[in-house]
């Protein structure tokens, strides 16, 4: 059983202010088709697998020992299909690559990717810690200066990102895990986009993401920048502090529909102790206009930092 963390990046407990709590709102199914053998492998070329981990629109993820070099690691596999399988490994290998272009302490290292008779398979570090929507679950929201910290750690890893000219395009909460040292770390670049790459994907290149945690122009399928994420991690402070997505839907269409209509509730109104700079700050990220986003990971991590500096001085 993966432990629950009770502390954030800063060492502080979550929900460190006294606050309301609000119901957690889950994102839907991905617009994928999730993997559907649930008979899980005994070994898979040299991984003895754990257990599952994770399961989502592009694999299942295995706690694994590598057999050869005496290391445990999280195995994501996909199970090979005749009519799917050079797409998934092709798609697969993009991820490696692009992982194994970063070196950045709030991403795991990735290991190797591979392919055998019945999957397709990398191998990354593994992370022992909880992703933030299990924490959201049983508390219901963190405090604010948490909160805070980890958006600038998250900013800060998408800045090496993003530099490389890759694009995660799944933040979200469940992507973002707790380590035992409290560190937050990114990990699923299962759709991520590598802007240098000439490889084109014929079947899911158009998948956009986790449809809540998607900015307007990734719901539509347009040309992507880096602000993509940006908004992604707008919408992951905005879930923080309230424990509520700004938008919600069955499809995209339907999302979309909504943002255009309607604005998103205020994160006063649902927590009235959220500093008036981090309802600005949090809407600088939710702008649907990507052009009055922030427009660079490390301008998010520049204004998260002077917010953490007021919100020390209020003390």
């Amino acid at each position: 059983m993966v432990p629950r963390w009770e502390t954030g990046p800063d060492g502080m407990p979550f929900g460190d202010e006294s606050h309301d709590t609000a119901g957690i709102v889950r994102p839907s199914e991905t617009d994928l088709n999730m993997p559907q053998d649930t008979t899980q492998p005994r070994r898979i070329g040299k991984y003895a697998i754990d257990q599952e981990i994770g399961r989502g629109g592009m694999g299942v993820v295995y706690l694994a020992n590598d057999m050869e070099l005496g290391r445990r690691v999280a195995l994501k596999v996909i199970p090979t299909r005749a009519d799917q399988a050079p797409e998934n490994f092709a798609r697969l290998m993009s991820e490696a690559r692009a992982l194994a272009r970063i070196n950045h302490p709030n991403i795991p290292q990735v290991y190797g990717a591979g392919q055998t008779e019945n999957y397709s398979f990398i191998s990354r570090e593994f992370v022992e810690g909880e992703n933030l929507l299990d924490v959201l679950d049983h508390r219901g929201t963190l405090g604010i200066k948490t909160s805070i910290r980890i958006i600038r750690d998250v900013a800060y890893a998408l800045a090496s990102v993003h530099a490389r000219r890759i694009l995660h395009r799944d933040i979200k909460t469940e992507n973002l895990i707790l380590d035992q040292r409290g560190r937050v770390q990114i990990v699923d670049f299962g759709i991520a986009k590598d802007l240098k790459s000439k490889i084109r994907m014929t079947r899911n290149d158009c998948y956009v993401g986790t449809l809540e945690y998607c900015s307007p122009e990734q719901l539509l399928g347009e040309e992507l920048s880096p602000r993509t994420d940006i908004y992604s991690l707008g919408v992951v402070l905005y879930e923080l502090l309230t424990g509520s997505l700004p938008y919600t839907g069955s499809t995209s269409a339907q999302i979309y529909s909504r943002m255009m209509k309607y604005r998103h509730r205020r994160l006063r109104d649902i927590r009235p102790l959220v500093p008036r700079s981090v309802e600005r700050f949090a809407n600088r990220l939710l702008q649907l206009d990507e052009k009055r986003r922030i427009s660079d990971s490390l301008k998010v991590v520049q204004a998260a930092q002077k917010i953490l500096r007021r919100l020390s001085r209020r003390r």
